[in-house]
């Protein structure tokens, strides 16, 4: 791992265990053990850093979504995989950097105001994704052209909803989880494919009523 990039996963850590504005510039540089000087060879200041890190998100999903198509045959397939793909992170830097977004979400107003437009670019970039698969069904789904939209959004919102307060959110729903091994404890409980199964069966019956 090159120093840009642990700097990169110095500030998911920190963000995660203390809040986008709890972690500064020198706190980065000791978790990541190097000097301050270091850090401005690669970004300006922490604002540079976290967009940086979001739009290497949305760069990431674009890359993904490129080959979506090629192992979907029709809408089931496409929303089953959709929903997978959503919920289910392997990488542990996918995990971190999904964690962190919902940490930004809830702290948008605290944001300034272009990294908060880019996080709601990654946001809108999925409900734009969802639209091209309801675009591509369209003849199987009984959804006026019309409505697309509305229900890429709605679509976008019940997967989204799912992650934050069944995933995201510790066992006494109080406080928001922070590593990595909480979320991989979630996976590994016994009602969460049957909830995938659930989540999926519902979205088809809502496109198809």
């Amino acid at each position: 791992m090159d120093k840009k990039e642990r700097i990169i996963n110095s500030a998911k850590e920190l963000v995660l265990k203390k809040g986008y504005n709890n972690v500064s510039i020198e706190d980065i540089t000791n978790h990541t053990g190097i000097a301050k000087g270091s850090f401005y060879t690669y970004f300006k200041n922490k604002k540079s850093l976290i967009n940086y890190i979001l739009k290497e998100e949305m760069l990431r999903n674009e890359r993904e979504r490129r080959t979506f198509f090629r192992t979907v045959k029709n809408l089931e397939s496409a929303i089953r995989k959709l929903v997978r793909v959503s919920i289910v992170m392997k990488k542990e830097e996918d995990i971190k950097t999904e964690l962190m977004i919902i940490n930004f979400f809830r702290n948008i107003d605290s944001l300034d105001e272009d990294t908060a437009k880019i996080l709601i670019d990654v946001e809108k970039n999925n409900i734009d994704f969802i639209e091209k698969i309801l675009v591509k069904y369209v003849e199987e789904i009984n959804v006026e052209k019309d409505e697309i939209l509305f229900y890429a959004k709605f679509i976008n919102g019940i997967i989204q909803n799912y992650k934050i307060f069944n995933l995201f959110v510790t066992d006494d729903k109080h406080n928001f989880i922070t590593t990595i091994k909480e979320l991989e404890e979630k996976y590994q409980n016994k009602y969460f494919n049957e909830n995938l199964k659930i989540i999926i069966k519902s979205i088809i019956k809502i496109l198809k009523q």
